[in-house]
């Protein structure tokens, strides 16, 4: 259940965190366009990753796990969901990113005495939560796809090392043969 909804719940209680900030009027020092340049960087990199992660899922599809987890109506679901939140999350996080550099525009309109300073701030709130939201939701999905991974590959790591045992025990006993055969030649 929690792996499911934390990423909901971390991104809004960061989010509340950030509101709180802001009403008291806490400000970032640091220059925010350098900090909004490196979020789209970052998003785009994962979207990217998490590209590559559906594209290995199914090139492990003769994997055991992994065809458990494609063939399972709830766990073929689930990952399908994550994959489309990850990178949906991304996509909406950049969009609010491009947005913020635009902040001193918009904070500049005028028209009929609509505060577009409020919109600017809501902006902000949103901003935080998708890119809290996005980064804890990618980090579930890359989590889940190396378990399903490594999972697996111990599966195999078993497997080969129980193979490798019987070709040890068949060379044990191929020797013991030889070595009777030696005998009786002797």
């Amino acid at each position: 259940m929690w792996e499911k909804y934390y990423p909901y719940i971390i991104a809004t209680i960061i989010s509340l965190v950030a509101i709180i900030c802001l009403v008291c009027d806490m400000k970032i020092k640091d220059d925010i366009d350098s900090i909004l340049n490196a979020v789209i960087s970052f998003a785009s990199i994962l979207i990217g990753f998490i590209g590559a992660l559906f594209a290995l899922i199914f090139s492990l599809n003769e994997n055991p796990i992994v065809k458990y987890v494609l063939c399972n109506e709830h766990y073929s679901k689930l990952m399908k969901q994550y994959f489309k939140v990850s990178i949906n999350s991304g996509f909406i996080a950049i969009l609010f990113t491009v947005l913020l550099f635009f902040r001193n525009t918009i904070g500049s309109f005028n028209i009929s005495g609509f505060d577009f300073l409020g919109i600017i701030f809501g902006i902000k709130i949103i901003w935080i939560y998708c890119v809290t939201f996005f980064s804890l939701s990618s980090y579930r999905l890359i989590y889940l796809v190396l378990k399903i991974s490594f999972v697996s590959s111990g599966i195999d790591a078993e497997k080969e090392r129980m193979e490798s045992r019987v070709d040890d025990e068949e060379i044990n006993k191929m020797d013991e043969e030889i070595a009777i055969d030696d005998e009786e030649h002797s």
